[in-house]
C-alpha cells in the first residue's frame, strides 16, 4: 500500500498528510490523557455526566452549523476553482455569528447553576467553526504542517486551561468549556497568522452557496453520526446523571481509534476525489482494507490493556466502565470504514448514501439502547451502539457498491464480528483473565488480524 501511494502525486501528498497530521492528532490525544486523569479524579460521576452531556450539545451544534463545509472547500481544491478557500474561512465566519445568535437565547432556559457552563459551550461552538475553518483551508491547500501547527497549538493550549481552570482554579465543568473554547480561540488566532490576508480576499457568495449544497447532505450525514452521542442522554434518562458519567468514563476507550479515524479520513480524502472513474474502487478497497487492519489490530491492544488504563485514567468507582468499553471499540472501527465507503459515492456526487447510512445507525443505536439499557445496564448500550454501527456499514457497502463495484465488506464485517468477541474476552470483568493471558493473546490477535486484512501490493495505480 504504501508503494501505491508513492507511484503517484496525489497519493504522496496523502501519505505526507497522513503522517504529518497524524503526528499532530497523537500530541493532541497524549496532552488529553496526560490530564484526564486528574480530571477524572477532580469530578464526581454526576459532574462528568453533565460533562458528557454538554460536549455531546457542543459537538452536534458544531456539526450542525458547519454545515459539511470541510469536505466541499477540499473538494473545491481539488477542482481548482476560484476563490474557494477564501469562501470557505469567510463562510464559517458568517457561520460562527449565525451560531451565537441562535444558541444564545437557548440559555435562558437552563438552569442558573448550569448557566456558566452552558454559555462555555455555546462559546466553543462560535470559536471552533472559525478555527476549524482556518484548518480545512490549510488541508485544501496542501499545508499540511500548518495544520499540524494548529492542532498542536489547540491541544497544548487545552491541555494547559483544564490545568489552570479546572485542577487548579476547581471551576469544574464550566472550566472544562473554557478550556476547549480557549483552544480553538488560540488556534484561530494562529490559523489567521499564518494563512495572512488571503485566508479572506477573493470570497465570493456562489463559491459559498456552491460549498453550502454540496456540504448540507454531508453535514446531515455527519449530525446524524455524533447525534448517536445522544446515548449518554439514554442513559441518564433511564440510569441516572452517575450512571452517564461512568459511561462517558467507558467512551474514553474509543478515543485512540478516533485519532487514527481522523487521520484516515483527513489523509485519504483528498486523494480519494482526486481519483479517476477506473481507479476510485480500487482506492477505496485498499484503504478499507488498510485501515481495518490498523484499526482491529489497535482495538485488541486496547482490550488487552484495557483494565490498567481505567485503573490509571480513575478510581475505582468507575470499574464498570469495562462493561461497555469492550464493545464500544468496535464503533469507531466500523464508522471509519463507513466514511470511507461513503466517500465513494460522494466522489460520485451522492452525498446521500452517507446519510441514509447514519440515520440507520442512529435510528438503531438509540431504539436498542432504550431497550437494552433497563435490563443489560452499560453493556446493552454498548452493544446497541455496536449494532447500529454496523447497519450503518451495511447500508452504506450496499448503495456504494451498486455505484464503483465490488469492495471487501464482508471479510471486514467478519474480522470486526471476530475483533468484538476477542475485546469482550479480554477486558469484560465477566473473565477477568490475568495480564500474562492477556497480553500475548492480545497481540497474536492483532498480528493476525493485520496480516489477514492488509491487502497484497499490485503493479495497478
Amino acid at each position: 500500500m504504501i508503494r501505491r501511494l508513492v507511484r503517484t502525486v496525489e497519493g504522496r501528498a496523502a501519505l505526507r498528510g497522513g503522517v504529518t497530521q497524524g503526528a499532530a492528532f497523537v500530541l493532541l490525544r497524549v496532552a488529553r490523557f496526560a490530564v484526564l486523569p486528574f480530571v477524572f479524579r477532580a469530578l464526581s460521576e454526576s459532574e462528568l455526566g453533565l460533562y458528557g452531556l454538554l460536549q455531546t450539545g457542543y459537538v452536534v451544534a458544531f456539526t450542525l452549523f458547519g454545515a459539511g463545509t470541510g469536505s466541499s472547500v477540499v473538494r473545491a481544491a481539488a477542482d481548482q476553482r476560484t476563490g474557494a478557500v477564501a469562501s470557505h474561512v469567510v463562510g464559517r465566519s458568517v457561520a460562527a455569528v449565525l451560531a451565537t445568535l441562535c444558541l444564545a437565547p437557548t440559555l435562558l432556559f437552563v438552569a442558573p447553576p448550569l448557566a456558566p457552563a452552558a454559555a462555555s459551550a455555546v462559546l466553543a461552538v462560535a470559536l471552533g467553526l472559525v478555527m476549524e475553518g482556518t484548518y480545512h483551508a490549510a488541508r485544501s491547500a496542501g499545508r499540511h504542517r500548518l495544520c499540524a501547527l494548529l492542532l498542536t497549538v489547540n491541544s497544548l493550549t487545552w491541555a494547559a486551561l483544564v490545568v489552570a481552570l479546572v485542577l487548579v482554579e476547581g471551576w469544574g465543568v464550566t472550566g472544562l468549556m473554557l478550556a476547549l473554547a480557549g483552544s480553538h480561540l488560540a488556534g484561530w488566532c494562529v490559523g489567521l497568522l499564518a494563512l495572512g490576508p488571503s485566508a479572506w480576499s477573493g470570497a465570493t457568495r456562489p463559491e459559498m452557496v456552491r460549498q453550502l449544497r454540496f456540504g448540507a447532505p454531508i453535514a446531515l450525514t455527519d449530525i446524524l453520526h455524533v447525534a448517536a452521542g445522544l446515548d449518554r442522554l439514554v442513559v441518564q434518562q433511564l440510569l441516572g446523571l452517575a450512571r452517564a458519567g461512568v459511561y462517558h468514563f467507558a467512551t474514553v476507550f474509543m478515543d485512540p481509534l478516533l485519532l487514527l479515524d481522523r487521520a484516515a479520513v483527513v489523509s485519504s480524502e483528498p486523494w480519494l476525489y482526486a481519483a479517476s472513474p477506473e481507479q476510485l474502487r480500487e482506492r477505496v478497497a485498499h484503504l478499507m482494507r488498510t485501515q481495518s487492519a490498523l484499526h482491529l489490530a489497535a482495538a485488541v491492544c486496547l482490550a488487552a490493556l484495557a483494565t490498567e488504563i481505567a485503573w490509571v485514567l480513575g478510581p475505582a468507582s468507575y470499574a464498570d466502565a469495562l462493561w461497555a468499553a469492550p464493545v464500544l471499540l468496535l464503533v469507531p472501527v466500523l464508522g471509519t470504514q463507513t466514511r470511507l465507503v461513503g466517500f465513494g459515492a460522494a466522489h460520485r456526487s451522492r452525498t446521500g448514501v452517507l446519510a441514509m447510512a447514519a440515520a440507520t445507525d442512529l435510528a438503531l443505536a438509540l431504539g436498542l439502547a432504550w431497550l437494552l439499557a433497563p435490563a443489560f445496564d452499560l453493556l446493552g448500550v454498548g452493544v446497541a451502539r455496536a449494532i447500529g454501527a454496523l447497519a450503518g456499514l451495511a447500508v452504506a457497502a450496499w448503495s456504494t457498491q451498486r455505484l464503483i463495484g465490488k469492495l471487501p465488506v464482508l471479510p471486514v464485517a467478519l474480522a470486526g464480528a471476530f475483533t468484538a468477541l476477542l475485546c469482550v474476552a479480554l477486558a469484560s470483568p465477566l473473565l477477568s483473565l490475568p495480564i500474562w493471558v492477556r497480553l500475548p493473546l492480545g497481540a497474536l490477535a492483532a498480528v493476525a488480524l493485520a496480516a489477514g486484512l492488509w491487502p497484497p501490493d499490485t503493479d495497478q495505480d
